[in-house]
């Protein structure tokens, strides 16, 4: 997570299929291949409307398409209109480059 008006704001020149690697405190790398960028409008009542599909969303399904599922890379981020600054929010959705899944957990050796 990142505020839109600080780190955030270059998550919106990220797009799908571009890679992102991490390096982990020890120098270890991890390599992602962008899956998906997804947007939502906040609406009251912990509803969000896909700005794609228009589909109206709970906040529990939102949560489990974004973080949920096999192991993957979630950047997010607040999207602003006229000045609300927590409009909408942005995810961005990568998958690894390859099967990396055993090896994460050796990353603070």
């Amino acid at each position: 997570m990142a505020h839109n008006t600080l780190a955030g704001k270059f998550f919106f020149n990220i797009p799908q299929g571009s890679q992102i690697i991490l390096v982990y405190g020890n120098g270890r790398t991890e390599t992602f291949i962008v899956d998906q960028v997804l947007m939502y409008q906040a609406l009251p009542y912990g509803q969000y409307r896909d700005l794609q599909t228009q589909e109206i969303v709970y906040i529990g399904a939102l949560f489990n398409t974004a973080y949920s599922g096999e192991y993957h890379l979630t950047l997010q981020t607040c999207i602003e209109s006229e000045g609300d600054y927590q409009w909408g929010r942005l995810f961005i959705i990568a998958k690894p480059l390859s099967d990396q899944r055993n090896d994460y957990l050796n990353i603070w050796q």
